[in-house]
């Protein structure tokens, strides 16, 4: 398993779903899981999605979450710390995480009973409530083909 570091335990990086920035010619890919490791701590996250933005376009509050700071000044400032040569006219890959512990892997999106991989509920899938209370639990088409193969 690949594994993703950061230099400091951001705040970021308690919230279920967080996002990083990294330079452009990095390379994950969507629908791994991942390891994130911290001066201090390690866990599992799942790389939900990706997109391609010019530094000067990521917007400011993403920016300072991101960075852990509170201007676009002192963001741009933090991620020369990473990248010394980074100019806001650079392309810049934003990635969006979340936590496999999470009791739900992405807004919309749930754990498969089976595989344990995240899904989005579409066509073939099959969703069903639990108890009042209980997250509401499925079955991705994968797994569901998988059986009926059977």
């Amino acid at each position: 398993m690949k594994v993703i570091r950061f230099a400091e335990d951001f705040p970021k990086l308690k919230d279920d779903f967080f996002t990083t920035i990294r330079s452009y010619d990095k390379n994950l890919n969507c629908g791994a899981k991942y390891t994130v490791k911290t001066p201090t701590k390690e866990f599992e996250a799942f790389l939900v999605d990706e997109s391609y933005e010019k530094l000067m376009d990521v917007p400011t509050d993403l920016l300072c979450h991101d960075t852990n700071t509170s201007s676009r000044d002192d963001a741009l400032e933090k991620l020369r710390e990473f990248y010394p040569y980074i100019r806001v006219t650079d392309d810049v890959k934003i990635f969006y995480f979340t936590r496999l512990k999470s009791p739900y892997p992405y807004p919309g999106w749930f754990w498969c009973d089976s595989c344990g991989i995240p899904f989005r509920p579409g066509i073939g899938d099959k969703m069903y409530m639990g108890f009042a209370g209980h997250k509401p639990k499925g079955k991705c088409r994968f797994c569901i083909a998988e059986e009926e193969e059977k």
